[in-house]
């Protein structure tokens, strides 16, 4: 399921690591307004289908309660991946043809760009389920209705088909994730395990311990550049996308924000660069920005994506540019990567706050440590190096202070 549903999976590795202590997380999920029972999946033998079913109250005055349904396909049985199953013996393997598709309204979501596409797995999401959810398994030819549709029954495991359902539950400012694995093939119910709930923005310890643990790492960085000026490990910097996975969704949807702050500062290593390679990459990394945001569902994102959408074509301008003429063009497109610039500080002022904080403060600190020390030359002046150690912990202070600030309220 990686990193995309439940609670943060750095605050659950923090968590079992010692790094965080389970009162301060259970107490979060204590004092939860929303209500849901344990999610309940039942074989539906007539539809050749599994159903997912639960109830959710809340105490949030005037609240409407939501469900967002998440089918993720991936191995959930041991012994997955196994492609040698047969029609008597079946073995689990992930089937992609099992992806629900007779269900309307679903969006598959786009997929990390780091990720191989061959070994990513797929999730498909639907807004449009209301309390239940249906798992439509039977085999291709099954469904009149739908007679291109089926799965393939020799990828099977001990928990039926593989992949995770999940959902979350919200009611604007309670969110609660439950989760079952595979499709129950048995008209026997089984159920999720408690919901994890927590309040929507609410900072996460992990990410809060993560920061004061980079002040060592910044220490250590000072000390390096200041001694050896072929110091290029950059402790802290090397740390930030680690620590930043900790942070929460943008409010109302369970996209990964970090992973858009990711693509938007290799998009500024390759702004800063400015040569017709470094153009064509920053213009990928606003089209991963832009296809993330379109597929959140949320106007406000959507809205926000078309303009990095506008990037990644004024990118590939200033690229083509360069290449038709490096010498008679480099003027011109030094003032494109500068407008594109500010254009991109734009867009993020307008996201919504992430845990709470504004966008641009979360920003600032995840880009200025991860992209500071690289410098088009290869090298930099010591002062400048460590000006941008300096750099770096004063954003991180700053956010440091609003996110305590706002776990507190």
């Amino acid at each position: 399921m990686g990193w995309r549903q439940g609670l943060r999976p750095a605050l659950v590795l923090a968590l079992a690591a010692g790094l965080v202590s389970a009162q301060s997380v259970t107490a979060r999920n204590a004092v939860s307004a929303l209500t849901p029972t344990p999610l309940e999946a039942v074989f539906l033998p007539k539809q050749l289908a599994t159903e997912y079913s639960l109830d959710a109250k809340t105490t949030t005055p005037g609240a409407k309660i939501t469900y967002t349904w998440t089918l993720t396909l991936g191995c959930v049985d041991t012994g997955c991946p196994n492609g040698a199953g047969t029609d008597t013996k079946p073995l689990p393997d992930v089937d992609r043809t099992c992806d629900n598709a007779k269900l309307a309204g679903a969006q598959k979501q786009a997929q990390p760009a780091q990720e191989d596409p061959e070994q990513a797995e797929p999730v498909y999401v639907w807004r449009n389920q209301g309390n239940q959810f249906v798992w439509y398994h039977g085999d291709k030819g099954a469904y009149r209705d739908d007679p291109g549709y089926g799965c393939i029954h020799q990828k099977m495991g001990p928990h039926g088909h593989q992949g995770t359902v999940s959902v979350l539950v919200s009611d604007g400012v309670w969110q609660c994730a439950l989760s079952i694995e595979g499709s129950n093939l048995s008209t026997t119910p089984v159920y999720s395990g408690k919901p994890e709930c927590d309040k929507i923005g609410a900072p996460s310890p992990a990410l809060l311990y993560g920061l004061q643990e980079l002040d060592v790492r910044l220490d250590s960085d000072l000390a390096m550049v200041k001694t050896d000026p072929r110091y290029a490990h950059y402790a802290a910097a090397a740390l930030y996308p680690y620590v930043f996975r900790a942070l929460g969704p943008f409010p109302g949807t369970k996209m990964d924000s970090n992973g858009v702050f990711f693509e938007l500062s290799y998009a500024d290593i390759k702004l800063r660069s400015g040569s017709e390679h470094a153009l064509s990459s920053a213009a990928q990394s606003f089209d991963h920005v832009y296809k993330e945001l379109a597929d959140s569902g949320d106007e406000q994102l959507v809205k926000v994506g078309v303009g990095f959408d506008d990037l990644a074509a004024q990118a590939r301008a200033a690229a083509r540019q360069l290449k038709e003429s490096p010498q008679g063009n480099a003027a011109k497109v030094k003032a494109s990567i500068a407008r594109m610039a500010g254009e991109k500080h734009k867009l993020i002022a307008m996201l919504p706050k992430i845990d709470l904080v504004p966008a641009a403060d979360v920003y600032a600190a995840f880009s200025v440590m991860y992209t500071g020390f690289i410098d088009e030359q290869g090298q930099i002046s010591t002062e400048a190096r460590v000006r941008i150690v300096e750099q770096g912990r004063a954003a991180k202070q700053k956010l440091e202070r609003e996110l305590q600030a706002a776990a507190g309220s």
